[in-house]
């Protein structure tokens, strides 16, 4: 696949930051090596988990509400990359067996052993998120080596 096309498949799939972005590449290189102010402001952009506010009337951030809109019209939901903390699990407002049921679910988890593989399957258990979602592969190998699109 070129690059062109590549880019043009990627423009079909939503991605959603739930905790921010550091920003759109290329109109933010990802570099290693950057002033002071130019951290600073993609600093800003990024929220750590317990930054989040929760709130009793709805969702706590547009990405979370975003990601349910789409979570419930999906028919294959793919995780890279995402650490299942149950706070973001619950903040979707959609991880439940009912929902889950007729979807197909992966997510990468490379690196797990088996004690914390077991951990995570038993806390996944109550969302409706099966054992057989988690894959062992890294971000980079899932699409070649698990799923194709």
């Amino acid at each position: 696949m070129t690059t062109g096309e590549a880019s043009a498949t990627l423009s079909h799939i939503p991605i959603i930051h739930v905790h921010g972005s550091l920003g759109k590449y290329p109109e933010i290189p990802y570099e290693s090596e950057c002033d002071a102010d130019m951290l600073l402001e993609i600093s800003r952009k990024i929220q750590i988990i317990h930054e989040v506010q929760d709130q009793t009337d709805g969702f706590c951030n547009r990405e979370f509400e975003q990601s349910n809109e789409l979570l419930n019209q999906a028919e294959r939901i793919i995780f890279l990359g995402f650490g299942f903390h149950p706070d973001n699990i619950r903040r979707f407002g959609f991880f439940t067996p009912d929902n889950t049921v007729a979807r197909d679910i992966f997510a990468t988890a490379p690196g797990l052993g088996l004690i914390d593989k077991m951990d995570l399957v038993s806390r996944l258990k109550p969302f409706g998120i099966e054992p057989e979602a988690l894959v062992r592969n890294q971000c980079n190998d899932f699409f070649s080596h698990v799923i194709g699109l």
